[in-house]
């Protein structure tokens, strides 16, 4: 009777640790900083709001070479990467009659 106790308790254990999953972990990587945030397999990950994109206009998240969709859900360790454009301006320089003696294209920074 006590054998049968025993592995009763021992199934139950073993189904209780499958039915929690496996963790998963996102990487969600912004020009060289990353936020790292653990979800369990096959559910979604909530999107973080883009960080560390100063001089740039964030465009989305990017696993490999595709927009991420959200929807799906992870199945595995993933990183997500910050697609960003950089930011760049037109300086002109002028002379004291309006003249344009200069024109150049600068990046953020």
């Amino acid at each position: 009777m006590k054998k049968f106790g025993f592995l009763l308790f021992l199934v139950v254990c073993l189904l209780t640790l499958a039915a929690c999953g496996k963790t998963c972990t996102v990487t969600f990587e912004s020009n060289g900083k990353t936020i790292e945030v653990k979800v369990k397999q096959n559910q979604k990950v909530e999107e973080q709001e883009p960080f560390n994109y100063e001089g740039n206009t964030f465009l989305g998240w990017y696993l490999d070479d595709e927009e991420f969709d959200f929807n799906n859900n992870i199945t595995s360790d993933i990183t997500l990467k910050a697609y960003l454009d950089p930011i760049y301006y037109t300086v002109v320089f002028k002379n004291d009659e309006g003249k344009t003696l200069k024109s150049d294209i600068y990046g953020y920074g």
